[in-house]
C-alpha cells in the first residue's frame, strides 16, 4: 500500500500536511511521519495517526507521485570546502539515523543535536536543518546536488565573499587555497610575537608571498594597490587573514576567558515593597527640531528614567539636550520626589497627583558607576539614601531600568509614526531622521510623558502579583497601582521629604565670598534685596566675608544662600542682565558665564595687542620730536646766553602766547566753519577776492621794545 521513503500527492490537508509529502517513518502506535517537500527550506517530520493514514490511501487523498529528487546524483567536481562540509553532513547524518524514534518525536533530539553542533563546530540549527534536509531528499547523495546547485563559486572554487568595487582590484586568492598559511602565519606572528594585526599581515605577504618591501605604503595599511601590483603578486586579502585569526580563537578559547554566568534571575524578585528605586540614563534615537525655527535640527535629547524595583513603576524623569551629568540627574531626582501636578499642569495635561502618586524618598537608589560617584553628587549619599554602585559594563545589575528604557523606545511603533525617529544601530542607507524631523523638545517630553503615563497603567506579570492584590481594587495590578498599593499595605521603605531637601543634597555647593554690590562668586556678582539690609553692609564694611552658595550647573543666573535658616534666592547682576531676574529665565549656565568672561577677555587682549602695534610707531616719532625740542632749548639757551638776553617774566610771556594761541584757533574756526557757509552763500567778486588775498599777505606788525639797543626774546618772536 505505502513504503518508507515513497512520496504522495495529498488532496486534502491532514495535521497541517497538504502537497507533496515524502513517507519518513511508519509505527502502528507512534503513526506515520510525513515530510512536506512542497515548502521552501525543510521543516520538522509531521506525524498523522496510522489508521487515518490508511483511510487517506485507500479513498485516494493520498495518492502516489514521482519523486521530485530521483536520480541526484553528486557532482562530479566539488571544491574542497564543499567536500569538507559534505562529510561533516553525512557523518551526522549516519549517527542521527541510530536514533530511530527521532523521526516522530524531533524535539527529544536536541540534546544530539547540541553534541554533534560542538563536534562540527556549526550551530545547533544547523544541525537540525542537515537532518530535516536528509529527510525531505531521501539521501546524501540528492541532498548534497541542492546543496551545491546555487552555489557557482565553490563549484569552481573561486575566492568567496566581499569584493572590492572595482573588479581590477579583486586578487582572486581563495581562502581555503591559503587557509594552512593564514593559519600558521597568524600563529606564528601575533599570537607568539604579539604583533599588530597589521604588521603581521605586511610581514606575511613580504615572507610568504615574496612581495619586495619597497613596493608597500608608508602611508597607509598594506600595499599600494593598484591592478598592475595585484595581478603581478597574487595574495590573500587582509580580512581573510583577520577571519583565520578569528577560526583560530574560536577552536583555541584563551584560558582565562571567564565562563558563561548563566540565568541569575531578576533583580524585581528581591524587592518586597516600593522603595527601591534604580537610575540611569539613556539617548532616544529622535532628531529634535528648534522652538524658534523648526528647520534648525538641535540633536537628540538625553532621558533619565528612575524605576521602582517592587513595582517597576516610573517615578520620575527628566529629559535634556545636554550630555550625561550630574546636572540632568539630579533634575530627575528632584522630579522623582516632587509632587507631579506642576508637570501636568505646565505641559497641560489633564492627569491629578493621584494618577501618579511618587513624591516620597526611597530606601535606596541604585545606579551605575556615572554621576552619582562623581564629585558633583558627593553630598546625595549623606542625605540618607544608600547609592549601590553597580559593576563597570555590567547592565543586567539594574535590568529593571534598562528594560524600561527599551519599552520607552519602542513603545507602540506600530500605532505612532514619530517625526525624527530612527534606528540605534543604521545599516547603509537607512535614514537617520534629519530629514523628517518635526517635534520641539517640549512637544517630545509631552509625548514622553504619556508614555510614561500609559506604561505606568500597564500590568505587573502575575508572578509579580502578591495574593493580597487581589482583594484590592482592579487598578492595584498595574504599575502605578501596586505602587500605591505598596505604600499602604507595606510601609516603612519610603519616607517623607524635608524641607530644602533639594538645596541641600540635590544642588551644587561652593562657597562665595561678600561684594559691596552682593555676593561673589565664579566671577560673578549676585544680587538679592535681602543683602542691602544694615546688617549685611555693616558686615562687609569690616572685611570680607565666605558665603556659602548652592546652584544648578545649568542655571547661572541664579544661586541660592542661607540666611536665618532658610535659603535666599539671588540673582546675576552683570552689564549684560540688568535686572536678576531676566538671568534667571534667560537658562544661562555656568560654563556659558564662563565662555563669555574669556571671550571679553579675548577682546580686551586683542585690543591691548593691537594697540601696542599702532603706538610702537607713534612713540618713536614722539621721542624725535623731544629730542629735537631739548636740542632747540639748548641752542636757544646758548643763544640766550652769548647775547645776555634776560628771558620775560612768565606771566608776560604767557600772556603772548595765549594770543598767538586764540589767532590759530580763530583761524582753525574759520576754516571749519565760516569757509563752508561762504561756499554755500552768495558768490564774491573778483575785486573782493583780490582783496582779500591781499590782506592775508599782509604782514603782522612786528613788537619792538622802545629802546632799539635793548635786544630781547620777542625779536625772535617773528623769525623764521
Amino acid at each position: 500500500m505505502f513504503k518508507i521513503g515513497q512520496v504522495f500527492n495529498l488532496t486534502s490537508p491532514v495535521s497541517k500536511a497538504t502537497g507533496l509529502v515524502r513517507v519518513v517513518g511508519a509505527d502502528v502506535r507512534l503513526g506515520v511521519a510525513l515530510v512536506l517537500l512542497d515548502k521552501a527550506r525543510a521543516s520538522d517530520p509531521i506525524t498523522v495517526k496510522y489508521d487515518r493514514w490508511i483511510d487517506l490511501v485507500e479513498v485516494g487523498s493520498a495518492s502516489a507521485a514521482p519523486d521530485p529528487y530521483i536520480g541526484l546524483t553528486k557532482p562530479p567536481q566539488l571544491s574542497d570546502p564543499v567536500k569538507k562540509r559534505m562529510t561533516l553532513v553525512e557523518s551526522a547524518v549516519a549517527e542521527l539515523l541510530n536514533v530511530r524514534e527521532l523521526i516522530f518525536f524531533p524535539s527529544r533530539g536536541n540534546e544530539l543535536f547540541e553534541k554533534l553542533s560542538i563536534k562540527s563546530d556549526v550551530s545547533k540549527d544547523t544541525v537540525r536543518r542537515w537532518w530535516n534536509e536528509y529527510l525531505r531528499c531521501g539521501t546524501t547523495a540528492a541532498m548534497c546536488r541542492t546543496y551545491t546547485r546555487n552555489s557557482t563559486q565553490d563549484t569552481a572554487g573561486g575566492k568567496r565573499g566581499r569584493k572590492p568595487h572595482d573588479p581590477a582590484y579583486n586578487s582572486g586568492v581563495a581562502r581555503h587555497n591559503v587557509q594552512e598559511t593564514l593559519e600558521s602565519c597568524y600563529v606564528a606572528l601575533v599570537v607568539t610575537r604579539k604583533l599588530s594585526l597589521w604588521s603581521a599581515y605586511s610581514e606575511m605577504l613580504q615572507t610568504k608571498f615574496d612581495i619586495p618591501e619597497e613596493i608597500f605604503s608608508r602611508a597607509g595599511k598594506g600595499l599600494l594597490r593598484t591592478p598592475e601590483l595585484i595581478a603581478k603578486y597574487p595574495h590573500p586579502s587582509f580580512r581573510q587573514f583577520d577571519y583565520a585569526g578569528r577560526v583560530y580563537w574560536k577552536k583555541h578559547p584563551p584560558a582565562d576567558k571567564p565562563p558563561a554566568r548563566g540565568s541569575r534571575g531578576k533583580v524585581v524578585d528581591e524587592a518586597f515593597a516600593p522603595g527601591d528605586f534604580e537610575i540611569d540614563g539613556t539617548k532616544i534615537q529622535i532628531q529634535l527640531v528648534s522652538r524658534y525655527t523648526r528647520s534648525q535640527l538641535v540633536g537628540v535629547p538625553c532621558v533619565y528614567l528612575i524605576i521602582d524595583k517592587f513595582s517597576t513603576a516610573i517615578c520620575g524623569y527628566a529629559i535634556s539636550l545636554d550630555n550625561f551629568s550630574w546636572a540632568a540627574a539630579a533634575l530627575a531626582l528632584d522630579n522623582c520626589f516632587s509632587d507631579k501636578e506642576a508637570i501636568f499642569s505646565r505641559l497641560g495635561l489633564s492627569y491629578i497627583s493621584s494618577d501618579w502618586p511618587v513624591n516620597h524618598l526611597p530606601r535606596s537608589l541604585t545606579a551605575d558607576r556615572a554621576e552619582l560617584v562623581s564629585d558633583m553628587g558627593q553630598r546625595f549619599p549623606i542625605s540618607g539614601i544608600p547609592v549601590k554602585v553597580t559593576p563597570s559594563m555590567c547592565p543586567i545589575a539594574k535590568g529593571t531600568v534598562e528594560g524600561t528604557h527599551s519599552h520607552v523606545k519602542h513603545f507602540k511603533k506600530d500605532e505612532i509614526d514619530l517625526p525624527g525617529l530612527f534606528v540605534k544601530f543604521r545599516q547603509r542607507r537607512e535614514a537617520d531622521g534629519k530629514k523628517d524631523a518635526a517635534l520641539t523638545l517640549e512637544e517630545f517630553e509631552f509625548i514622553l510623558v504619556e508614555i510614561i503615563m500609559s506604561l505606568n497603567r500597564s500590568p505587573v506579570r502575575s508572578g509579580r502579583l502578591p495574593l493580597e492584590v487581589l482583594d484590592a481594587d482592579r487598578e492595584a495590578v498595574t504599575r502605578i497601582g501596586l505602587y500605591a498599593w505598596g505604600l499602604e499595605n507595606r510601609p516603612g521603605f519610603t519616607r517623607e521629604v524635608p524641607p530644602n531637601f533639594a538645596h541641600d543634597f540635590l544642588l551644587t555647593h561652593g562657597t562665595g565670598s561678600s561684594h559691596k554690590l552682593g555676593i561673589l562668586y565664579d566671577g560673578e556678582i549676585y544680587r538679592s534685596d535681602v543683602l542691602q539690609t544694615s546688617a549685611w553692609v555693616a558686615a562687609v564694611s569690616k572685611g570680607t566675608v565666605k558665603i556659602d552658595v548652592v546652584y544648578h550647573n545649568n542655571n547661572g543666573g541664579v544661586i541660592y544662600f542661607k540666611h536665618a535658616d532658610n535659603w535666599q534666592t539671588a540673582y546675576l547682576y552683570s552689564i549684560d542682565f540688568p535686572h536678576g531676574e531676566e538671568a534667571a529665565s534667560h537658562g544661562i549656565s555656568f560654563s556659558e558665564l564662563k565662555e563669555i568672561r574669556g571671550s571679553k577677555k579675548r577682546a580686551i587682549d586683542q585690543a591691548n595687542l593691537d594697540r601696542q602695534r599702532i603706538d610702537k610707531p607713534k612713540l618713536a616719532q614722539i621721542q624725535h620730536i623731544t629730542k629735537e625740542a631739548r636740542s632747540a632749548r639748548r641752542a636757544s639757551d646758548r643763544i640766550n646766553k652769548e647775547a645776555k638776553i634776560v628771558p620775560l617774566p612768565t606771566i608776560e610771556a604767557r600772556r603772548i602766547e595765549r594770543t598767538a594761541n586764540r589767532a590759530a584757533e580763530s583761524a582753525a574756526f574759520s576754516a571749519a566753519v565760516i569757509a563752508p557757509l561762504t561756499v554755500v552763500g552768495s558768490a564774491t567778486t573778483k575785486d573782493e577776492s583780490s582783496r582779500s588775498a591781499g590782506t592775508q599777505k599782509t604782514k603782522a606788525p612786528e613788537i619792538r621794545p622802545a629802546n632799539p639797543d635793548a635786544f630781547t626774546v620777542m625779536d625772535l618772536w617773528d623769525e623764521e
